[in-house]
């Protein structure tokens, strides 16, 4: 019997190594042209090479999650007018993976976005962990991965135009906010456990450190110990503690510190603003919003989805 149990094992193994090693590359060209945009989306310049990309992830759940998929499809609009707002995006591609069992068209994802469906069932442990992908876009010298419930709020081209070889010159290929600062001194000096928060990453692709991601999902998924929707602690689990550079809280500034830590977010975080992730609460449950004291930087993203239907009409 545990000779049969370990052939078992061998086999399940080489199938989950063989699969994983075979959809990205199936579903993700590595060239600059890695799309071409759906009617309800817009990009100037397509046909142009671009040297960057960010890349955001909308996956739809079961009809019980119905409505939250639709209110992130609201999300990557105003994502993308922020972005068209306050970045420079002539040397960028804008990537929306959208994981689904289904097929989604009526959504108005905004213009910029070239949209990449992906088949939810190939994504079991949850369509988050499509950020992985990032590292399989080799054709980009760096790709920022952005989630939904982001709000651009200022000039990003310090991540394009000093950060890669930051990274290059580290030796690593991942630079990250650290989760949640209001855990931090006031000195903002970061807490012994360094986990990085997931919600912005900028990644310079590896088709090395791919395969390292692959592999590790691998043996997670044989021994069980993979939660869906938790590719945040994953990927501290292999690139955690020295395996990235440290991005400015200004690049990740999570409202959950707004709230939390109000004087620290004055002090500190409220003048530098560039990339706004509403962590929690969200930005469009305006109970929460008001629950928390912080309705007034909620609002701000309902001003960029007022302008974004504006631009539309």
């Amino acid at each position: 019997m545990p000779k049969v149990l370990l052939v078992f094992t061998v086999i399940a193994f080489l199938f989950l190594a063989s699969w994983l090693w075979w959809f990205p590359a199936a579903l993700v060209p590595t060239t600059a042209a890695v799309a071409t945009p759906r009617h309800h989306t817009t990009n100037t310049n397509t046909n142009k090479p671009k040297r960057f990309a960010i890349m955001a992830v909308l996956f739809f759940g079961n009809n019980n999650q119905s409505s939250s998929s639709s209110n992130y499809a609201i999300y990557a609009r105003v994502l993308a007018h922020s972005l068209r707002t306050h970045a420079d995006l002539s040397m960028v591609d804008m990537l929306l993976f959208v994981c689904s069992d289904s097929h989604h068209h009526d959504y108005d994802y905004g213009e910029g976005w070239r949209v990449m469906p992906q088949q939810q069932q190939l994504l079991p442990l949850g369509g988050q962990y499509a950020k992985l992908l990032a590292w399989n876009l080799t054709a980009y010298e760096a790709v920022l991965v952005l989630d939904l419930d982001i709000l651009v709020l200022g000039d990003l081209s310090p991540l394009f135009r000093d950060w890669p070889a930051r990274l290059r010159r580290a030796g690593v290929t991942l630079a990250a906010a650290i989760d949640q600062p209001y855990h931090w001194s006031p000195r903002w000096t970061p807490a012994a456990d360094r986990r990085f928060n997931a919600g912005v990453l900028l990644v310079r692709p590896s088709a090395s450190v791919f395969r390292r991601l692959q592999a590790g999902l691998a043996l997670l998924l044989l021994k069980g110990g993979v939660e869906p929707m938790l590719e945040q602690s994953y990927l501290n689990r292999v690139l955690g503690s020295r395996g990235f550079l440290e991005l400015p809280p200004a690049f990740n500034a999570m409202i959950t510190t707004a709230y939390a830590e109000p004087r620290v977010w004055n002090r500190f975080v409220a003048d530098t603003v560039r990339i706004l992730h509403f962590t929690y609460p969200k930005a469009h449950d305006l109970d929460a919003c008001a629950r928390s004291y912080v309705l007034e930087i909620c609002d701000l993203w309902w001003r960029q989805l007022l302008e974004s239907h504006h631009h539309l009409h």
